[in-house]
Order: structure tokens, then sequence, then C-alpha cells
């Protein structure tokens, strides 16, 4: 994935909910989280029959939880995350303008042989 767009995501997830207030390890994770800003604990109180916890069942995106095993616990960690994927995105856009410069542009045989042309995109590969 691009990683501009990986940045802001992260970037977006961290500003939309806290990150530290999500326990992933107690809630089940979901295709998508609902936020309804006209639900409410009113609402809740209202929908929910005697003795029950609750109408609704707490559940978020799957994201919450990879990104809680790859250890991002905080809303700083997501942050630290996303300037390095903006980092990179800034690396593979002057390293995409070197390519259509003519000072570095390759020679021809450098074109036919196959191995050099693999080393040399596997290489920008493994940043990722």
């Amino acid at each position: 994935m691009n990683p501009l767009i990986s940045a802001a995501s992260v970037i977006a997830a961290g500003l939309a909910i806290g990150l530290a207030s999500i326990d992933p390890l107690h809630v089940r994770p979901i295709a998508h989280a609902i936020w309804d800003p006209h639900f409410g604990q009113p609402a809740v109180e209202a929908f929910t029959r005697g003795g029950a916890p609750g109408p609704v069942n707490i559940a978020y995106s799957g994201v919450y939880q990879w990104w809680y095993t790859i250890g991002l616990r905080t809303n700083e960690d997501l942050y630290t995350r996303a300037l390095f994927l903006l980092f990179l995105s800034a690396l593979s856009l002057i390293t995409g303008w070197l390519h259509l410069q003519p000072k570095w542009k390759p020679s021809v045989l450098w074109f036919k042989s196959a191995e050099s042309r693999l080393n040399h995109h596997l290489s920008g590969k493994k940043l990722y």
C-alpha cells in the first residue's frame, strides 16, 4: 500500500478516537465501528432490557487489535508511525522523480539485464 495513504489512515484513526481508550483484549473485532452521535447513553438506556448489560455489542474493527499486537498502544505511537510513513512517501516521491531525470537514466544494456532490474526494484520494496 502507498505509504502516504497509510499515513493518512493512521493519522485519521489517531484523531478520531484515543487508542488508549480502546481495550482490544476484551473487545471483539467486527468489520467496522459504527459511530452515531444521536445514539448516546440515553438511547442505550432506553433500548436496554432490564438486567441486560446493553442493547449493543461493543466491538471495533480488527485494525485496533492488529495495532495493539505490533506494539502501537498510544496515540503517540500512532503519530510516530504516521511520521515514519510520511518520510517513506517523501522518499518514494524523490526516487520516482530521480527515475525521470536524464542524468540518472541507465544505459540500454542495463535494461537488457533482468537481474540488475530485479535487484534494483526489489531493493526499493525491501523498505516497505
